[in-house]
């Protein structure tokens, strides 16, 4: 049965208490009408009893510890400033100035955050495509033929899961790092339900990862914001630790941490159960989308497992492109993930009822035919030639030019689509015309502003 954390019940008997608060936050702990109702009065800062997150000894070390040991880490540090600060901290510690590191092309921009911090030399790892245009992952032989062109990388930073859910293999990985004597960090923000129910992928952490980060509000029930990252061993954890400190908030919020505790409470006491009817529906949906001709397909190259929690539908043998799709499903009041090329992708969690997951299937399955071919390919263009550094080319002089006119360029900042949110621009790289047309036919884009992208003067 679902009961409180006791980080949960210590911010009730303060508010209970009804002290007069001349403390942060400003309100108070008073209601005001643009507040959630009952928010105000749980949001408080670091009063005696409350610990402190940037040195936690009381209910806060004690958060930690039960996450690290529920998860076999020997550190897990709280993110309110979401799976954002893990990756950072995380270059950080495993990299700095001058050292490389071989990350897959499939990143999210996050990393390319971290590399301007840290001044790290990236060594990119192409992901293979399928004939759909769909991402696979770096397999180990690559990733073995990347340490014998440059022994001396450092660290090794892989996405698993992508959006969709398909998972490369981190045992893999994990193997290679070792021989080579790198760490492995894998960002696994998509996955912090990983391992709950014998039908999911088993975590990261499991098959071998160094570090590894995880977002508690992407496929749990918790606040936007919260994550959480890994360490295997407590040598790693003190640095990350200290990195993170670089990076996160001082001024954490109390309702994000006991949100997040929450979450992990329900998962260990109800996860399973709950999962397992929301995995049959998973499977049903799965199911529907084969016979209706939309199902997603075979796994694309180096994919060795699938979160099936992922809904994903492929609109094109009628006709229409993931947009398409999205637009008749939010018609019907369902509202997806995400949609590019021609997939549309749906998330589910312990949140969801079986029977809404079977509402989104019936909604597609009655997907009309689209005025043409759809948009073939969510591929990414190629990248252009890196000319220095990411750091050294964010903090090089710049200029302003129109997206259309940036052919031939070196890109000051990242840029993509988003979501996913992994760049096809990099700072540093020469901008190509493809990037160009990738990005013109997006709907939603970061490092674009008002058409304009930095680039050096």
């Amino acid at each position: 049965m679902e009961n409180k954390t006791p980080l949960d019940a210590f911010l009730d008997s303060y508010a209970a208490r009804g002290a007069l608060r001349f403390h942060m936050p400003g309100h108070k702990g008073k209601n005001f009408a643009y507040l959630p109702a009952g928010f105000a009065a749980r949001d408080i800062t670091e009063i005696p009893g409350a610990d402190n997150l940037a040195a936690p000894e009381g209910i806060l070390a004690d958060m930690q510890q039960h996450q690290a040991a529920h998860h076999g880490a020997a550190q897990a540090l709280a993110l309110v400033n979401g799976s954002t600060a893990g990756i950072l901290a995380a270059m950080l510690a495993l990299a700095g100035p001058g050292k490389r590191v071989a990350i897959a092309r499939d990143a999210h921009k996050s990393v390319l955050s971290a590399l301007v911090l840290s001044g790290a030399i990236p060594v990119w790892l192409p992901v293979p495509i399928d004939g759909r245009g769909r991402r696979g992952a770096v397999g180990e032989g690559q990733l073995e033929e990347a340490f014998k062109r440059q022994p001396d990388i450092a660290a090794v930073f892989m996405t698993r899961p992508g959006y969709d859910g398909a998972c490369g293999d981190a045992a893999a990985w994990a193997r290679v790092c070792r021989r080579y004597g790198a760490r492995l960090f894998v960002d696994e923000a998509h996955g912090a339900h990983f391992g709950a129910h014998p039908a999911l992928p088993r975590p990261a952490g499991q098959l071998g990862a160094d570090v590894w980060v995880q977002s508690a509000h992407k496929t749990l029930p918790a606040p936007g914001q919260t994550a959480w990252l890994y360490a295997r061993d407590e040598a790693v954890g003190q640095r990350l630790a200290a990195c993170l400190h670089l990076v996160q908030t001082t001024s954490p919020s109390y309702v994000l941490l006991s949100g997040m505790a929450g979450a992990q409470r329900l998962l260990e006491q109800q996860g399973a159960e709950r999962l397992e009817g929301v995995i049959a529906a998973c499977r049903a949906f799965d199911a529907g989308m084969r016979q209706a001709g939309l199902a997603d397909g075979p796994m694309p190259p180096g994919v060795v497992a699938r979160d099936v929690t992922r809904l994903v539908a492929d609109g094109t043998a009628r006709g229409q492109t993931g947009e398409g799709m999205a637009a008749w499903l939010e018609q019907h009041g369902i509202v997806p993930e995400m949609a590019e090329g021609s997939r549309v992708v749906l998330i589910a969690t312990l949140a969801d009822a079986p029977g809404e997951i079977d509402a989104a299937a019936q909604v597609l399955m009655a997907l009309p035919h689209g005025p043409g071919a759809p948009l073939a390919s969510a591929a990414l263009p190629p990248p252009g030639n890196m000319e220095m550094i990411p750091r050294e080319a964010f903090f090089a002089p710049g200029i302003r030019v129109p997206l259309a006119h940036a052919a031939g360029r070196i890109a000051r900042q990242a840029a993509g689509a988003y979501p996913p949110g992994i760049p096809v621009i990099v700072p540093g790289e020469r901008i190509q015309t493809g990037h160009i047309d990738y990005l013109s036919g997006q709907p939603s884009l970061f490092g674009v502003d008002g058409g304009m992208l930095d680039v050096i003067q």
